[in-house]
């Protein structure tokens, strides 16, 4: 039994099957695995607002302007070595970059 899954309907496909923004995220917003601070030991807070659109009535976040985010630093959470951390940002932004070139 799976907690995501408590009367057993779900595949193993069906739960590992995470879209790409899962992983990747938008680098702007810091959203994604591979954009969460936390785990070079960086918590921030305050990051995002989300209100409520009043045509659909489904939240839609929206991103705080960068000089009201709370960053606090938390050495002892950090899990990926900041090399490692500084590498995978150089390549997400060298992958942006042929894309925006393709478009």
């Amino acid at each position: 039994m799976h907690p995501d899954d408590p009367e057993g309907t779900f595949t193993a496909e069906m739960r590992n099957n995470r879209g790409p923004s899962t992983i990747n995220g938008n680098a702007a917003r810091g959203t994604g695995i591979l954009n969460t601070e936390l785990h070079i030991g960086r918590l921030v807070c305050n990051r995002l607002k989300h209100m409520k659109n009043p045509e659909t009535g489904r939240r839609q976040s929206r991103l705080n302007p960068r000089e009201s985010w709370v960053v606090t630093e938390v050495p002892e959470l950090q899990i990926v070595p900041q090399d490692l951390w500084d590498r995978a940002k150089a390549r997400q932004a060298e992958m942006a970059r042929g894309n925006a070139a393709r478009l």
